[in-house]
């Protein structure tokens, strides 16, 4: 039995931005999400503003979900350990007709359990492609350490 190929959809694709009152920090994020036998895959890309800048993006990969002001120790922890998060770890982005290609170093292909060279089919429309053409460039534009992934979108 032949199983169809996973499809990424945009979750968010143009550069969010969340104030301090909504994500008790504020940060850019791009992020696309798929439906597959084994449940929702996502992953996110997040670039945190002001004073938190310097830790550069980082790479989320979980549910889409989010810690709400007023939610209480317990929705915080599942916040936290529902997904993985890694500072850096792209060395290259780029679309290959409808696929994003992503390239990990080591240590994001051990922490997230992907392969080096990753590839998320895109079913996406054209405004929303030329959205993750504008929004993932200005969310990786700062790399921590100075080591920012090459773009070719």
């Amino acid at each position: 039995m032949e199983v169809a190929p996973v499809v990424w959809n945009v979750y968010r694709s143009t550069v969010t931005r969340y104030t301090r009152q909504e994500a008790g920090l504020a940060y850019l994020a791009v992020a696309l999400f798929a439906d597959s036998t084994e449940g929702r895959r996502y992953i996110e890309f997040q670039l945190a503003d002001e004073e938190d800048r310097d830790w550069g993006y980082c790479i989320v990969d979980g549910p889409p979900t989010k810690f709400q002001p007023g939610d209480g120790v317990e929705e915080l922890v599942t916040m936290m350990t529902s997904h993985a998060t890694l500072y850096g770890g792209l060395l290259s982005v780029s679309l290959d007709g409808m696929g994003l290609v992503l390239t990990f170093d080591d240590e994001a292909q051990r922490l997230f359990e992907w392969p080096r060279e990753l590839t998320l089919r895109l079913g996406i429309t054209a405004d929303e492609l030329n959205a993750l053409r504008e929004g993932l460039p200005e969310v990786l534009a700062v790399g921590p350490g100075g080591k920012v992934p090459t773009i070719t979108l």
